[in-house]
């Protein structure tokens, strides 16, 4: 199978065209995709946050995370979906947890002091939908669940590098297509490595961009602001939706 090929297979035609040379031609190409097995999630599932995007829509959220779940049956291909939990009975990750502990808190359902027993009877109690239908159910409404690294070989701060300075030119043009097909685009950056890419949307020289700053949320200080108000907030200001995370 050719180069190309492999490319072809996994990325829709659109984002081919847009990404395929910046891929093709990164001198690490071969490392990264002549070895299926070499890194998570699955080679067919890497570009699925992109794949995804629905670019008739023209009020973007993009939220950022840092790298795939180190663990190949909960890499999905999108930042924070683990592909591993199907109940919120299931053990949550941290960020998981976390992720939704906020949702409720935007509504009042919870409180920083909940514990995961506590957020369980009232996701019950509420009849919530399953974590995965959490996420289809954003991306259908073009919320994008993007990493900043889309894959993870090893926790050695010299594999993550590696894989982030990879990533990180694709990553910027997917951003340069956002901002080009959009009215509007609200980066939401959680965690450090997402931070970075805040200069570059600024010397894009677009205007359409709206940013939500916030700590990873595998960390508890993830409470201390409320992510979930703050894209709402931005969306008001700016005449659109807000979005039901709720009922998406």
């Amino acid at each position: 199978m050719s180069e190309k090929n492999i490319l072809k297979e996994i990325l829709k035609p659109y984002w081919y065209e847009k990404l395929s040379s910046t891929i093709l031609n990164n001198k690490d190409y071969d490392y990264f995709f002549n070895d299926k097995d070499r890194f998570f999630p699955n080679l067919e599932n890497v570009f699925n946050a992109v794949n995804n995007i629905d670019l008739e829509n023209k009020t973007k959220v993009v939220v950022f995370g840092q790298d795939p779940y180190p663990r190949k049956e909960s890499a999905t291909g999108y930042a924070f979906w683990d592909g591993k939990i199907k109940s919120w009975n299931d053990r949550l990750s941290p960020s998981f947890k976390n992720l939704f502990k906020s949702i409720l808190i935007s509504y009042g359902l919870a409180e920083k002091k909940d514990n995961i027993a506590k957020l369980r009877k009232t996701i019950s109690d509420k009849a919530i939908f399953s974590p995965d239908d959490f996420f289809e159910k954003s991306i259908k409404n073009n919320i994008i669940w993007l990493n900043a690294s889309f894959s993870f070989e090893g926790k050695s701060q010299s594999l993550l590098n590696k894989h982030l300075k990879f990533w990180k030119p694709v990553v910027k043009e997917i951003i340069k297509v956002l901002l080009e097909s959009s009215d509007d685009v609200i980066f939401v950056f959680w965690g450090k490595k997402s931070l970075k890419f805040q200069k570059f949307i600024i010397d894009t020289g677009y205007k359409n961009y709206h940013f939500v700053e916030n700590g990873h949320p595998m960390l508890e200080n993830f409470h201390n602001k409320n992510s979930f108000n703050d894209i709402n907030e931005i969306l008001e200001k700016i005449n659109k939706n807000k979005i039901d995370w709720l009922n998406i």
